[in-house]
């Protein structure tokens, strides 16, 4: 209730912000921009999403008056707007935003600025939802190059796009890729992130649930037994949630005694590894 007590007051002092900038004898573009784009931000965390596309577009439209077509500002609105669209489920709308975004950032940046990675980031996303998992991987693999390049082979970006790759992966049903991609986001993760952090567990447990699609019970278990750690060390973990890990780790229990034995499947594979919005 106080976060949205805090939106609904700071989306009325940008309104008045803007309004106030707009009344302005000598017209403010950089700063209208900026509000209005702040605006839509607001906007879409409260959910408003057609208010928050209404602002960006404003925000736009104002950016191309005073720097033109091509700027690194503008690009970053497009992709903004093409998250907007993304989340309404208009799909081609939002990957013509993408590459548009896309080729101007490149045109101003090259093809090796984070700026790039982010909106790669998501034309993977766009594919992956539109089961293009092939161009998806293709694109992840980029950003992946991108970001070890421009930040080291265990930055968190790195771990993020690494089950990004194993999600698609695991769609594939090329499960020893999915595991390996997601080993490594984990291993990234427990350096770059405090132990308790949920998407510890979360990842935990996609690893956990790859073991057992293998047949490998014994490390499907020690995957749980993190994300139950990491979960019970969780200030928002619920007991639902405590109790849902500990039911995981029961059934695989289960698995392990009815085999009698505890298969392991040869991970001796090499790797090459939600919509980002940008300010």
């Amino acid at each position: 209730h106080q976060d949205k007590a805090d939106l609904d007051m700071a989306l009325e002092v940008y309104n008045l912000t803007l309004a106030a900038r707009k009344a302005q004898p000598i017209r403010d573009n950089p700063a209208i921009a900026g509000t209005a784009e702040t605006i839509g931000m607001l906007q879409f965390k409260k959910g408003n999403h057609d208010a928050a596309m209404s602002a960006f577009h404003e925000a736009l439209e104002v950016k191309k008056e005073y720097q033109g077509n091509n700027t690194i500002d503008v690009a970053r609105t497009l992709n903004n707007l093409a998250n907007m669209h993304f989340s309404k489920g208009s799909l081609e709308e939002a990957m013509a935003m993408y590459l548009e975004a896309l080729e101007i950032k490149r045109l101003c940046l090259g093809n090796d600025s984070e700026d790039v990675a982010n909106t790669l980031n998501n034309i993977a996303h766009v594919m992956f939802t539109t089961g293009r998992e092939e161009e998806s991987l293709k694109a992840y693999g980029e950003v992946l190059r991108i970001r070890q390049s421009r930040q080291g082979n265990d930055c968190l970006a790195v771990g993020v796009t690494l089950g990004n790759m194993a999600d698609v992966y695991i769609k594939q049903g090329n499960l020893a890729m999915a595991r390996t991609c997601l080993e490594q986001s984990l291993q990234i993760r427990k350096t770059r992130q405090s132990s308790n952090h949920i998407e510890n567990a979360r990842v935990a447990e996609s690893l956990a649930l790859v073991h057992g699609k293998l047949g490998e019970w014994s490390k499907a278990e020690e995957a749980l037994q993190e994300a139950l750690q990491s979960r019970k060390l969780h200030p928002g973990s619920s007991e639902s949630n405590i109790l849902d890990a500990m039911n995981r780790i029961t059934f695989v229990k289960g698995q392990i005694e009815a085999s009698g034995r505890s298969e392991e499947v040869s991970s001796d594979v090499n790797v090459p590894k939600g919509q980002i919005f940008e300010i």
